[in-house]
C-alpha cells in the first residue's frame, strides 16, 4: 500500500511538469532568456511606457534647450554687450569689405541700444574712448556716446578738454562736446579760454571755434564773441580756422553790423575763392535780414565779373527777403542766364561723354 502511494506522487509530479511544458509558449529564434527567469535583455517593451509618459512638448522644448545649450555663441547673440567693444576693434583694426561694413553698421547700432541701458557697457565704451580718442575705435566709440549722451559722457568729455591734457585728448573732448550739443555756461567759458588763449594749435582752434555754444548773452559780451571769432576770420593763417570761424559768426550774428568782417571777406576779391565761397554760403544761412543785406546780395548777384558760384549763391540768398518790382526782375533776368548756363554745360558733359 505504502508503495502504490509513492508511485501514485511521482505520476502526479511528472504528469505536471509535462503539461506545463507543454503548454508555455516556445521562446523565438535568438531571444536571449536570461537564467533563472530574468527579464528579456530587449528593453523596449519595458521604455514604452515610459516614453508615453512624457508629453511631446515637453520633450521638444528640452531638446530645444538642451541642443542652444551646446551650441556656440554666433555672431548676433552679443546682444547684452559682452565682448561687443572687442568685436568692434577687431572689426575696425583692418581694411574692411562690404560685408565688414555692414557687420559694422550693425555693432554700432546694437552697441548704442545696450548702452543706453547697461551703465557697465557704458562705462567700457568710456574708459576705451578715454584712452586712444582718435583712433578709428575710437571714433565710432564717440558716435555711440553722442547718441546715448547722458551725465557720465559729458563729464568724461569736460574732463577729457581740461587745460592740463594732452593736445589729441584736448581735440577729442572738444569734439565730443560739439557732437553732445552741451549748452551751458561751462562748455562756452572752456570754449572761450582755447579760442582767446594763446596756444596757436589750428586743430585745437578749430574743435573749440566749432563746439563753441550759442547761447543768450548780454550785447556786450555778444559783441566782444564776435569781435574774436571776427579777427580770427580775417587774420589767421589756417583756412579751417577761417572757415569755422565765419560759420560761428552768422550763427551767433543778431543785425547786421555783426556780419561786417563776413562780408567783407566775400566782397574782397583779393581773397582766396574759397574764403569768400565759404562767406556766402555763410550769409546765406544768415538769418539777419534789413536793407543792407538785400542790397548786397542783389549787387553779387547782378555783377557779371563776380565769381559764378557767388553769384548763384547770392540769388538763392535773397529768397528770404521781399523784394521791389526792379530786384525780381533782376532776379527773374539772373534765372534765365542760369538756365542757359546749366544747359549749355549739360551740352558739355554729353560731348564729352
Amino acid at each position: 500500500m505504502k508503495k502504490l502511494i509513492i508511485l501514485l506522487f511521482f505520476v502526479v509530479v511528472l504528469g505536471g511538469a509535462a503539461v506545463w511544458f507543454l503548454l508555455s509558449p516556445p521562446a523565438e529564434k535568438g531571444e536571449d532568456v536570461g537564467a533563472y527567469g530574468d527579464a528579456p535583455k530587449d528593453r523596449s517593451v519595458i521604455a514604452e511606457p515610459l516614453v508615453a509618459a512624457t508629453p511631446p512638448a515637453a520633450l521638444e522644448a528640452e531638446s530645444i534647450s538642451s541642443e542652444s545649450a551646446r551650441q556656440p555663441l554666433t555672431d548676433a547673440e552679443p546682444v547684452e554687450g559682452l565682448g561687443m567693444v572687442d568685436q568692434l576693434s577687431e572689426l575696425v583694426s583692418g581694411t574692411m569689405s562690404d560685408e565688414d561694413e555692414e557687420k559694422l553698421y550693425e555693432l554700432l547700432e546694437d552697441l548704442q541700444k545696450e548702452a543706453a541701458l547697461n551703465p557697465e557697457l557704458l562705462k567700457e565704451i568710456i574708459d576705451e574712448y578715454s584712452l586712444n580718442p582718435s583712433s578709428d575705435l575710437g571714433q565710432n566709440l564717440a558716435s555711440i556716446l553722442a547718441v546715448v549722451r547722458g551725465p557720465e559722457v559729458e563729464a568724461m568729455a569736460l574732463d577729457l578738454a581740461r587745460p592740463d591734457a594732452s593736445p589729441e585728448e584736448q581735440v577729442a573732448g572738444l569734439t565730443l562736446i560739439s557732437q553732445l550739443g552741451v549748452a551751458n555756461e561751462q562748455t562756452l567759458a572752456l570754449t572761450q579760454a582755447f579760442i582767446t588763449g594763446e596756444d596757436t594749435n589750428p586743430e585745437l582752434l578749430r574743435s573749440a571755434i566749432y563746439a563753441m555754444p550759442v547761447m543768450p548773452l548780454s550785447p556786450e559780451e555778444s559783441d566782444k564773441i564776435v569781435a574774436n571769432l571776427s579777427d580770427l576770420a580775417m587774420d589767421h593763417s589756417d583756412a579751417g580756422v577761417r572757415f569755422n570761424s565765419v560759420t560761428k559768426i552768422v550763427e551767433w550774428a543778431k543785425e547786421p553790423k555783426d556780419l561786417d568782417a563776413v562780408v567783407k571777406i566775400m566782397n574782397d576779391e583779393a581773397r582766396t575763392e574759397g574764403d569768400r565761397m565759404s562767406a556766402a554760403i555763410a550769409l546765406t544761412d544768415s538769418t539777419v535780414g534789413g536793407d543792407t543785406m538785400r542790397e548786397l546780395f542783389m549787387a553779387r548777384m547782378a555783377d557779371p565779373k563776380e565769381l559764378w558760384e557767388i553769384r548763384r549763391t547770392s540769388a538763392e540768398a535773397l529768397a528770404r527777403f521781399e523784394l521791389f518790382d526792379d530786384d525780381y526782375a533782376e532776379l527773374e533776368a539772373f534765372k534765365k542766364e542760369q538756365e542757359k548756363k546749366d544747359a549749355e554745360m549739360a551740352d558739355g558733359e554729353m560731348i564729352e561723354n
